[in-house]
This record gives C-alpha cells, sequence and structure tokens, in this order.
C-alpha cells in the first residue's frame, strides 16, 4: 500500500521511533548523556502533537504503536509518578478526538491540509483575461479548478489590475480565493490606496477589511 506522506508526518514517526528506542535502552547505555524523564516527557509531547496533526491512518497507528512499544504510560508512572491507567485513557479520549475532529473538521488547528493550486502559463493567462474583461463568470470557474492567483506575470499582478479597473466584484472573488490584500504597484503603493484614490470606495473596503482580518485590528481609512 502506497502512503503519501509529508516530511513533516515521516519526521514524526522517526522522531517518535527514535525516542522510543532510547526510552527502552537500560541506563548503563544512556550514560548519563539523556535525562530518561526529560526523554519521556518530550516523546509525550511529540505523540500529543502527532495526534492533532492529524497523520494519515497508516502513519497515525504507526506512532500510537511506537508510543506503546516503548512503554510510555508505565514509564511515566515510573518517573514521573503519574498514573498510568489514567493517561492511557487520557491518550486514548485524544487520539478518538482527533480522529473524529479529522473527519468532521469541528475544531480547526491551522494544520488542515491545503490543495496545491494550478500554476501555469495557460492558467495565469486564463486568470488575467477573465480579470481584464471582468469576467466574474469565467473567474468563479478557474476558482473552482484551483487556480494560482498570487503571481506577476508581465509586470501586471491580478488583484491590482482588478483594483486599477474599479471590478469590486473581481477583487472580491481574488481576496476571498487568497489573494494578497497588501500587494503594491511598481511605484510601491498599495492595493488599497490605489482604490482610495480612484474613488473605488467598494474595493478599498474589501482591501481594508482584508487587511483587519489578517491583522486582528482595525486599520485605519
Amino acid at each position: 500500500m502506497k502512503v503519501d506522506a509529508k516530511p513533516g508526518e515521516i519526521a514524526a514517526v522517526v522522531v517518535v521511533a527514535l525516542m522510543s528506542i532510547a526510552a527502552n535502552l537500560p541506563d548503563r547505555f544512556l550514560m548519563g548523556l539523556i535525562d530518561r524523564r526529560i526523554l519521556l516527557l518530550a516523546l509525550l509531547t511529540t505523540v500529543l502533537i502527532a495526534l492533532f496533526r492529524y497523520l494519515r491512518p497508516v502513519l497515525f497507528i504507526a506512532v500510537v504503536i511506537l508510543a506503546i512499544g516503548a512503554k510510555l504510560p508505565e514509564q511515566l508512572e515510573s518517573a514521573l509518578g503519574i498514573d498510568s491507567t489514567a493517561l492511557a485513557v487520557t491518550l486514548g479520549l485524544l487520539a478518538f478526538f482527533s480522529l473524529v475532529n479529522a473527519v468532521l473538521k469541528i475544531v480547526p488547528t491551522g494544520f488542515e491540509e491545503t490543495r496545491n493550486r494550478i500554476d501555469s502559463p495557460d492558467s495565469r493567462a486564463n486568470v488575467m483575461n477573465a480579470v481584464l474583461k471582468g469576467d466574474v463568470v469565467q473567474l468563479q470557474k478557474l476558482m473552482a479548478l484551483g487556480v494560482e492567483v498570487n503571481f506577476q506575470e508581465n509586470g501586471k499582478i491580478p488583484l491590482l489590475e482588478a483594483v486599477e479597473l474599479g471590478y469590486s466584484d473581481i477583487v472580491q472573488i481574488l481576496l476571498h480565493h487568497g489573494a494578497q490584500y497588501d500587494v503594491r504597484n511598481e511605484a510601491g503603493i498599495l492595493a488599497k490606496d490605489i482604490a482610495m484614490e480612484k474613488g473605488y470606495t467598494r474595493c478599498a473596503n474589501m482591501l481594508m477589511y482584508a487587511a483587519e482580518v489578517a491583522s486582528g485590528k482595525p486599520v485605519a481609512a
């Protein structure tokens, strides 16, 4: 079975595997170089992080098996005085919640996968063509395909072109699909300021709102 794993996922499995092996080594092999309590806490922390990064099933199972192989609950009880049964139940509940949340997306974590966007000469030309024509329908179709919107082609940036033309609907679509609100023209003028200077109030307001959302605080006009 082929597993399409990201580097971070593989790294998590490798780190847990190494710490699991080290946790089972006799003290004479550690030679005082590693404090077993710190090692166990690091192992527990890594396992918890792995749980909430929504590893794919095979990798998720690998992390859990490695943690069990390290006898994590029993060793923590011995080294830190943490009740092994309570810890095992807690880890089980966390694992269950993380898997349910991975399916139902109840609580966003910031680690959700994002689809790779299409970025090719043809996709760029199509996006720019739709923007310059103010073709909302065509642009929406391109967005549904997952094309990149943050690019510069022949000195032109889609969002800036839409702002220059006052196409507020186009600006809204681009911002909704991840266009960078703080782009500048060749003179170094922000898209927001261009919209305000040209009197495109709706465009300016959308750009300021995007800036507020990104910064978490109101942006002065």
